[in-house]
């Protein structure tokens, strides 16, 4: 997979919310009213405003695009954000992002799909912008009670802008992780503190996309027949939320 393929996507996304005059005719109705609409209202209306409404007010006019500041839309897409319904929110602060960056010594296995849906592999180091949320596995002894393992599944946002799962690596997963009905919980059933499989890989993977669904389709396909492959779509159950 070649991360730096969402420049494609961000110049993209550039050119669907910048209106040429033709566009802009077509799309707005109402473009003789923002003409001599004052640019503080405007302001304040899109200090109101998700950023899917922002992106939708930019398309209305060239003088709606032109007015509103990138630094807006920029705030706004940083409050749009997912909340998963069966993990835990998940926050780590800028300074903590920079030295996560910073940390991070080696590269790890990025998956990812392509539109044929086949499967887009590569070694990258992971920079990180924000993350969402978390599941941790519950370590597995058999007659004993379940103990935090400090092992995680995570989610977030990449530099980039790929949306993506962080997750044991495709090996660990396949012969570590059970699911235990007698504490009707995922488990991990291997080492609580594994560090690297075999001389080259982490022990955490990331699966990528433009998309949870995609990020799901790429993790299930890598991950085909695993306990957790067939609980990943529960455990990604998500909705978007406007902050």
């Amino acid at each position: 997979m070649n991360i730096s393929s969402c420049e494609t996507i961000n110049q993209a996304n550039l050119q669907q919310t910048r209106p040429n005059e033709t566009t802009a005719s077509q799309l707005s109705p109402c473009r003789v009213t923002f003409h001599d609409f004052p640019i503080e209202a405007l302001d304040s209306i899109v200090g109101c405003l998700t950023y899917p409404d922002i992106c939708s007010l930019r398309l209305t006019c060239l003088k709606a695009y032109n007015s509103i500041p990138n630094r807006k839309v920029s705030k706004a897409k940083n409050n749009f954000i997912y909340r998963f319904d069966n993990m835990s929110y998940y926050s780590v602060s800028k300074s903590g992002i920079e030295q996560l960056n910073t940390d991070t010594e080696s590269n790890h296995q990025f998956f990812s799909t392509n539109d044929k849906g086949e499967i887009l592999e590569c070694l990258e180091k992971p920079i990180y912008k924000r993350f969402f949320s978390e599941f941790e596995f519950k370590d597995y002894l058999e007659g004993m009670e379940t103990v935090a393992s400090d092992i995680f599944l995570l989610t977030g946002e990449l530099e980039n802008g790929l949306l993506f799962l962080k997750a044991p690596n495709p090996c660990m997963t396949e012969h570590f992780i059970e699911h235990c009905p007698e504490f009707a919980c995922i488990a991990w059933l291997g080492d609580t503190n594994p560090s690297t499989v075999g001389e080259k890989l982490n022990f955490y993977s990331f699966y990528t996309g433009e998309s949870f669904s995609k990020v799901i389709e790429a993790f299930k396909k890598v991950n085909a027949q695993t306990p957790l492959a067939s609980e990943i779509e529960d455990l990604m159950k998500h909705e978007k939320v406007y902050l």
